[in-house]
């Protein structure tokens, strides 16, 4: 560790109200709570697994066109007109070069909108997963992001994993996924800290298995205490609701940890083998974004979550191992010329790093068997922004790049969709392509997230999922 007392404490306020990465209900709790219409297999039989990526600074449409359309099409996408092209003949941007192999399983989704939400400048916080109005607020929080919603849909030991390698500190950060109304969870900020507390308890490091069985020891002390707590005073019921929380929490991890300790043999088999560069306590962006990805895949391999979330950037994040040296990922969004690259070449170094995580993912989940297949094959990547098509969006478009393995229940793979603009008949949102996932993996909810007041206003549907992507 950086400093384990840093690390220790933020652990130990994290259990205190927010939610660690799987600081919840334990694999024979999430079972008892299933989704009721079965929805715990795909189609093959096993669960499906999904895994979001996000960047930030927006997603610029054009960037995503295929640079062999022809000049109609070209045009018609241009006018942000209705398109349906199968994109597996056709030349994809440079920056997708990582994920050439992938074509097949290959999905562009544009024209989809994001105006339920309110970005106040480029920050939108929780918003983009969980479709708030703005989700800077405890407040603002009133549902589960998507990504909780779908591993509820797909129980495992840690129901979810949320990694972030946004920011140079050590330790755990608030993530951008929500776990429950009111509560986010938390984000694992290095490779070191993440290989820790999911893998520690197997590893051959001594400082590793330490860390791990002194967080277990905290966090049994921290319960004890607060339980006492409840025992011996008489707390108002705001304060009485905070303590039980806390204790919830950190008799989870403790759970959690044992948990961990019986499935010691499918952890051993399964943990990533790092070179001691992720492992540093400094790490360069790229590098944190390649070792929390082989963690990621690592820990769905082993059966501890079925939904991991990548979040890749902020504002404030560098690459200077990518040549943009003395700027920031906030420079490159206004337009600036960082380490001598200018702002578009900049964008597109950053995301064929990030299409480098992606193909990384894709090849572990390759090589693990699984049915007459492998586990890929069960298995959805999404590649979003948290803002909108620009770096100050109007959020009018908010485009997604999409992997899906060939169990999918979505019949979207090997096209390029661009829908109406907003305000036009036809038109989707996030909220109905949200409702799409959550509709066919077993979520039977009418419509997911915060409706648009201008569609509203405008009378046009937005309710439901996108009828155009079911099988």
């Amino acid at each position: 560790m950086h400093n384990r007392r840093d690390f220790l404490r933020n652990a130990f306020l994290a259990a205190g109200g927010l939610s660690l990465p799987g600081a919840i209900p334990g694999l024979r709790a999430s079972q008892a709570g299933a989704n009721p219409l079965g929805a715990m297999r795909s189609g093959s039989g096993h669960p499906m697994r999904f895994i979001f990526i996000r960047k930030s600074s927006g997603l610029i449409p054009e960037d995503l066109v295929p640079v062999s359309f022809s000049d109609q099409e070209k045009a018609t996408d241009a006018a942000k007109g209705e398109l349906c092209i199968d994109l597996r003949n056709h030349e994809m941007p440079a920056y997708m070069k990582p994920v050439e192999s992938l074509r097949d399983n290959l999905t562009i989704i544009q024209g989809l909108s994001g105006k339920m939400m309110r970005i106040d400048g480029h920050w939108p916080n929780h918003a983009c997963l969980a479709l708030v109005d703005s989700g800077g607020r405890a407040e603002d929080l009133v549902r589960a992001s998507v990504d909780f919603e779908l591993a509820k849909l797909f129980p495992s030991p840690f129901t979810h994993i949320g990694f972030s390698a946004a920011k140079p500190v050590s330790g755990i950060q608030p993530g951008l996924s929500v776990k429950e109304p009111g509560l986010a969870n938390y984000d694992y900020c290095t490779p070191k800290v993440a290989y820790a507390d999911i893998f520690g308890a197997i590893s051959d490091r001594p400082e590793d298995q330490a860390e791990f069985r002194m967080r277990g020891n905290l966090m049994q002390f921290a319960a004890g205490r607060q339980k006492a707590k409840l025992r011996s005073m008489e707390l108002a019921e705001a304060e009485r609701q905070k303590v039980i929380s806390y204790v919830r929490s950190t008799e989870t991890l403790r759970s959690r940890g044992e948990t961990l300790e019986s499935m010691s043999a499918r952890l051993k088999a399964c943990a990533p083998v790092l070179e001691e560069r992720f492992l540093a306590d400094e790490v360069n962006t790229s590098d944190k974004q390649i070792g929390q990805a082989e963690i990621a895949a690592s820990a769905l391999i082993a059966g501890l979550t079925n939904v991991v979330t990548l979040n890749m950037d902020d504002t404030d994040t560098i690459y200077p191992e990518l040549g943009l040296d003395g700027g920031t990922v906030h420079d490159i969004g206004h337009r600036k010329t960082v380490g001598g690259i200018p702002a578009k070449e900049g964008r597109s170094l950053i995301r064929e790093q990030h299409m480098k995580v992606v193909a990384l993912m894709v090849d572990k989940l390759k090589k693990a068997p699984e049915g007459d297949g492998t586990m890929f094959d069960n298995t959805m990547i999404f590649y979003l922004t948290d803002n909108g098509e620009e770096h100050h969006p109007t959020c009018v478009e908010w485009p997604f790049i999409v992997f899906s393995g060939k169990n999918s229940k979505l019949d979207i793979a090997g096209r390029y969709f661009r829908f109406p603009k907003h305000g036009e008949r036809g038109h989707k949102t996030l909220g109905n392509w949200y409702t799409t996932l959550l509709n066919v993996y077993g979520n039977p909810i009418e419509h997911y997230g915060s409706l648009d007041p201008a569609l509203e206003k405008l009378r046009i549907d937005q309710l439901g999922r996108i009828r155009e992507f079911i099988l």
